[in-house]
């Protein structure tokens, strides 16, 4: 069992379609603003489960943003960038290509 510091927490990779439509749930709202093709910054971007519908549904272009590097691996394939790493960190938040 990998530590609890490495933990890809408690999604599976995939949102149900009822959550993606539900306009009371945190992830249904934040889609209701998605236009298609943006770019977009995915800060805290876990395992990539809103990064997949993102890139799939919306053909947006997604850079992820995530501290943990497990959890990040599996987000790699939804991504056009990743950047593992602690927003705290001066010298992580530079490396996100403005």
């Amino acid at each position: 069992m990998a530590p609890r510091d490495q933990s890809i927490g408690p999604y599976n990779g995939i949102l149900s379609e009822d959550a993606l439509g539900d306009p009371n749930n945190a992830h249904g709202q934040m889609l209701a603003w998605v236009q298609p093709g943006l770019d977009v910054l995915e800060i805290g971007c876990a395992t990539g489960y809103m990064s997949r519908v993102l890139a799939g549904r919306y053909q947006c272009r997604v850079t992820g943003f995530e501290l943990n590097s497990a959890a990040a691996e599996l987000a790699l394939p939804y991504l056009v960038d990743l950047v593992v790493g602690d927003l705290e960190r001066q010298q992580d938040r530079d490396k996100v290509d403005r």
